[in-house]
């Protein structure tokens, strides 16, 4: 019954387009009745979503023995699933979600998890190995690999053929990424803002770049200056790509922006975040803004993947809005803003 489901699916979109499908067009293809798809179903997008990318009950890949093997096999899983899906049916099916704040909660409390929960197995795997010294947060590992992908075959459809080469590029960048510590561990559910389990990050062990030009100082080797340029510029477009990642998941799992004082109304987007505070007195306030992302964390070419903070320059609650943004007012060279909050400015 599923399979004769999940045929009618694709055939109704293959004819219709996403626009033009319907749970009833799906149920006569199928020759079942609409309540029999109901019953696995809730939505045309849920129907949509399980048959083209995954259901829920989807699974890690094989342990391959390592964590780059694993992430090569996540990676390539993903484009598989992407690429078959087609770019103007996840398109539609990706607008229809963030439309309806209704379908974005559904989402983000039955699929995401379930990615979530499939990079966690991966992760966990290279821990019990001793490949990872600590847990990173699956929601920025997910944002790292999804983005390239999504980027490269839906939002600039590029030649779909391609993409094997991409994975490779994308599991090796990622795998330096998680074995150099540079991305923030996994929060607890209850953890506030800025904390990470366990204390402060430890720093990176030393360990050797495969990256040329990395190694050691640049200044009298022109050669290695130029590799390390050209890798430069490769990692941040891989990074921008993962802020891609950052925006679909953004679209079925947003989180809410945390205001303090409560006479603050926080509003969050994708790069930056605003604040409307009423006036209360006296106190001066900052919109204090979470970002990850491309940044610099020194001079060229001291740049990193990793979560940074941006401060609004304080002020004194009035009734306007006050924004601040992850580019422009911060180090960032392309970045997504993951939290924003209100608090009292201290001096």
């Amino acid at each position: 019954m599923d399979a004769s489901i999940a045929a009618a699916v694709r055939a109704v979109l293959d004819e219709r387009g996403y626009a033009g499908s319907t749970v009833d067009a799906v149920a006569t293809r199928a020759g079942v009745s609409k309540a029999t798809i109901y019953r696995r179903y809730a939505t045309k997008q849920e129907m949509t979503f399980a048959v083209l990318l995954h259901d829920l009950r989807a699974a890690a890949p094989a342990d391959t023995g390592s964590l780059s093997g694993d992430l090569r096999a996540l990676t390539a899983q993903i484009a598989t699933q992407v690429r078959g899906a087609g770019a103007g049916n996840l398109t539609g099916l990706l607008a229809d979600i963030r439309a309806d704040p209704r379908l974005r909660t559904r989402f983000a409390t039955t699929f995401l998890p379930v990615e979530r929960r499939i990079i966690t197995t991966v992760l966990d795997r290279a821990i019990a190995r001793g490949e990872l010294t600590r847990a990173p947060d699956p929601a920025v590992v997910q944002a790292l690999l999804l983005g390239p992908l999504y980027s490269w075959l839906i939002m600039l459809d590029e030649n779909p053929t391609r993409a094997t080469e991409l994975t490779g590029l994308v599991a090796a960048v990622v795998t330096e990424a998680l074995t150099t510590n540079l991305l923030p561990t996994r929060r607890s559910p209850d953890a506030q803002p800025g904390t990470e389990p366990g204390g402060p990050r430890p720093p990176p062990a030393p360990r050797t770049s495969p990256w040329p030009g990395l190694n050691a100082s640049t200044e009298d080797r022109p050669e290695q200056r130029s590799s390390m340029n050209k890798t430069f510029t490769a990692v941040a477009r891989v990074a921008a790509a993962g802020v891609c990642g950052l925006a679909f998941v953004a679209v079925i799992g947003s989180g809410t922006a945390q205001a303090a004082p409560q006479d603050c109304r926080v509003e969050r987007d994708l790069f930056g975040a605003s604040a409307t505070c009423q006036p209360d007195g006296g106190s001066n306030y900052v919109l204090h803004l979470d970002c990850f992302g491309f940044y610099a964390n020194g001079p060229f070419p001291m740049y990193t993947i990793g979560s940074y903070t941006v401060l609004s320059y304080p002020f004194e609650p009035s009734g306007q809005r006050i924004s601040a943004a992850c580019t422009g007012m911060g180090p960032g060279v392309v970045a997504a803003a993951t939290n924003a909050y209100v608090e009292v400015y201290r001096g």
